[in-house]
């Protein structure tokens, strides 16, 4: 699958939630391989090694992360409320998982629009079938991964609707 990313060469301040929305502990491994070298490092010798990426996703979603070397936590800012979204584009396990917007619900509502979880992604199973992928997604996510199944070699077509009789999360 093709890098469906830019790095960024500095930091997108004016576009960012000033919030931290997600922290995590990740493999250093995990991230160098997912994202090459660092956009800056704090040296060695600091007491506190860092590393920091800034990235734009294709779909348009920014990801600022913090990467604590000796504690091995990743601090993540983005552009919207959907973690989510973020930890899917990361592309491997991370644990001890902490999100505003799950943790904090009326934190994160307090940033901007409520989150609108009611979406689902659906793709052709076969010749007659039809299976969910996902569901508690946001419209954007939700578009995002349909949009990265349809890239993928002999894809089966997929489709994002809302959830019938659901109404969406308020957070």
């Amino acid at each position: 699958m093709p890098v469906r990313f830019t790095k960024l060469t500095k930091f997108p301040r004016n576009r960012l939630i000033e919030e931290d929305l997600l922290r995590c502990r990740a493999s250093e491994l995990d991230l160098l391989t997912a994202f090459g070298a660092p956009t800056l490092e704090s040296p060695a010798s600091e007491p506190d090694p860092t590393f920091y990426w800034d990235v734009e996703w294709s779909c348009g979603l920014l990801m600022s992360m913090q990467f604590n070397q000796l504690t091995e936590l990743l601090t993540i800012r983005l552009n919207e409320v959907d973690g989510v979204h973020a930890l899917r584009h990361l592309g491997f396990d991370v644990s001890e998982v902490w999100s505003l917007q799950q943790d904090s619900p009326d934190a994160a509502a307090a940033l901007g629009q409520p989150v609108d979880a009611s979406w689902e992604l659906w793709q052709q199973q076969g010749a007659s079938g039809r299976g969910v992928v996902a569901v508690g997604l946001t419209k954007h996510d939700a578009d995002c991964w349909c949009a990265e199944l349809a890239d993928e070699p002999h894809a089966k077509p997929a489709w994002v609707q809302q959830t019938e009789n659901v109404l969406p999360h308020r957070r």
